[in-house]
């Protein structure tokens, strides 16, 4: 058949009718039509999602690591009380949060896939703030996974922390002990014998110290 023939009829493009014409359209060049259709919605939620919506940044993550479970409620309650005692305009910035549950009797490749995501979310610096028990503290420590908290508070916070301070292996303040930390009791977590630390590749230390301090409340 000739180029511009109607199939089966005939008729060039030009002599057919309107329903006729788009019936041609459709039979031969659907495919085309369906693909650039996928590309321009594509595009669209690109630019949507990128200039006119774009998500909000993350103002600060913590994390759990430990053999204790807190659960994706618990964290979703914890992010929602940090995000209003932070003042955050959640259309800009929001607090994040990761669950590391290393309890004996997990199975083993998800706990071997979880731990190996909470190390390799620590060395990109994503996670800023540890909240774990002190047998997870001082695992961390040995690699030196967190900072001093002499580098990301002054004296006088330190000086009113008193008993509330945790000290590492070599006898620095390394991290704050959360026993009976309001955000905590407010979000649904038992506090007894957890510790926050800041870690020492977060690229937020200012973020962290604002956490460290809703923590001690």
């Amino acid at each position: 058949m000739a180029k511009g023939n109607f199939v089966g009829m005939g008729k060039e493009f030009n002599e057919m009718t309107f329903a006729e014409k788009r019936e041609h359209i459709w039979e031969y060049y659907r495919i085309h039509i369906l693909g650039a259709l996928a590309i321009l919605a594509l595009i669209v939620s690109f630019i949507y999602g990128t200039f006119i919506n774009p998500p909000p940044e993350t103002f600060a993550q913590f994390a759990f690591y430990g053999d204790f479970y807190v659960g994706e409620e618990t964290l979703t309650n914890m992010r929602t009380y940090m995000d209003q005692r932070l003042a955050l305009d959640t259309k800009k910035y929001v607090t994040q949060s990761f669950e590391c549950y290393t309890a004996e009797g997990l199975d083993v490749e998800y706990s071997r896939a979880m731990m190996e995501k909470f190390f390799v979310m620590l060395a990109v610096s994503e996670i800023d703030i540890v909240i774990t028990n002190k047998a997870g503290a001082e695992y961390l420590g040995e690699d030196e996974a967190f900072l001093k908290l002499s580098e990301i508070l002054s004296p006088g916070e330190l000086g009113s922390l008193e008993d509330k301070l945790y000290f590492d292996a070599a006898g620095d303040a390394a991290g704050i002990k959360l026993d009976g930390s309001r955000a905590l009791a407010d979000s649904g977590v038992d506090s007894a014998d957890l510790i926050a630390l800041a870690m020492v590749n977060s690229k937020r230390l200012d973020a962290a110290a604002e956490i460290l301090r809703i923590f001690w409340e």
